[in-house]
This record gives structure tokens, C-alpha cells and sequence, in this order.
């Protein structure tokens, strides 16, 4: 397929006119007209028709149009890895964060990755779940758990975060200090809860695990 001739058929489509797209392509309407029909003459079908309203498109036009907008991006996307080839990364890099990730942590590792590329900007969002989000525009999505994202994203882990279990000396001198898990199922109980987890079973050192009330 011509790459001239698809774009050109998808800025008639878009403008909804030959001489509206001829105008902002800054080409004649026969030069547009060309293209087109260069296009239908190779794809066996009529694309666009033109009736005294204005154009219209037909069916197969529409399926064209559809995917030949992701092509040109794909050419775009194509291109302009080519030129970065062996230079230092540029552009955007889109990363979803967690919510419950430690703020203090954060600073760090921006800073270090500034210093790296500083080409690079960093456009960074929080998300109660980073998996479950809509990821086409996300680069790297930072996630807690064990579990690994489907095909075709990789996984790698960044840092273990450990679990404490605290209270203060005042819960403690009011209702006890527990002895073993028994006893701590009588106590009050807050939970943090990853997501897909439950926040009811907590993990043992031994690791094991054992069901509570929060």
C-alpha cells in the first residue's frame, strides 16, 4: 500500500472534503483526487463517494480508515525509534503508581533517573489499582503482590516491602500486651489490604499464614 495515498485518503475523510483536505495539505483537489483513486484502483474497491452534500464513506472505506490510522501511527512510532537508535532516551516515559507506595521513596528515584536521562520527563499517576488500569498509554506499572501481569508486559521486582505489626504504648497499657496469635484475635485490629488480596490473612515470619478479624 502507498503510504501518500493512504494519507491522503484519511485527510479527505477527516476533513470531510476534497477541498477542505486539499486546503490544509496544501495540494490540489486533483492531486488529492489521484491519490485516491490510485488507492481504490489497488484495493478493488470504491472508497468514497461523492454526492452533491459532500463525500460519504463507503463501508469498506470506513474499515480502511479505522486501520489505516493506526498504520500511519505505527509508521510514525517506526520511525522515530530509528532516529533515537543509540542515543539517550527522550519523550515521556508514563508510569502508573500504587496507592500505598511510601511518598519518601519516591523522590530518590526520580532524581537518580533525572541524572540518567535528562532527556527524559516522567509523567507519573496514582491508582488504587495500577493493573486494572487501561494501559495503552502506561509504559511501566508499578504494582504490590506476587502476581504477574498478563502477556505482554514483564515483570520485575523493584523492592520487598516488610510488614510490621505496632501499637502504641498507650493501646498496650489499656488492653494488654498479646502473647501469641491467639490473643491478638481478641485485640482491635487494623489491616492494610494490597489489591486482589485479603485483608483478613496475615502472613507469619515462619511463612505461614493465619486468619484474623480487622
Amino acid at each position: 500500500m502507498d503510504l501518500e495515498e493512504l494519507r491522503a485518503f484519511l485527510n479527505v475523510v477527516d476533513a470531510g472534503s476534497f477541498l477542505a483536505a486539499a486546503d490544509s495539505l496544501g495540494v490540489s483537489r486533483t492531486t488529492l483526487r489521484r491519490r485516491i483513486e490510485g488507492l481504490e484502483a489497488r484495493a478493488g474497491v470504491q472508497l468514497i463517494k461523492n454526492t452533491p452534500r459532500g463525500i460519504i464513506v463507503t463501508d469498506a472505506g470506513q474499515v480502511l480508515a479505522k486501520r489505516g490510522r493506526v498504520m500511519v501511527q505505527d509508521v510514525g512510532v517506526l520511525v522515530s525509534s530509528l532516529r533515537k537508535i543509540g542515543g539517550q532516551p527522550e519523550g515521556v516515559l508514563n508510569v502508573v503508581m500504587p496507592v500505598g507506595l511510601p511518598p519518601h521513596l519516591l523522590t530518590p528515584l526520580f532524581a537518580a533517573l533525572r541524572a540518567a536521562y535528562p532527556a527524559l520527563r516522567v509523567s507519573c499517576r496514582i491508582s488504587d489499582d495500577p493493573l486494572q488500569e487501561p494501559l495503552e498509554d502506561v509504559d511501566i506499572a508499578v504494582h504490590f503482590g506476587d502476581e504477574e501481569p498478563p502477556s505482554p508486559w514483564l515483570s520485575y521486582v523493584i523492592m520487598r516491602v516488610r510488614r510490621w505489626l505496632v501499637a502504641s504504648t498507650e493501646y498496650l497499657a489499656r488492653r494488654g500486651t498479646p502473647k501469641d496469635i491467639e490473643q491478638l484475635r481478641m485485640h482491635e485490629l487494623l489491616a492494610w489490604r494490597a489489591p486482589r488480596t485479603d485483608g483478613s490473612i496475615w502472613p507469619l515470619v515462619s511463612g505461614s499464614t493465619f486468619r484474623v478479624e480487622p
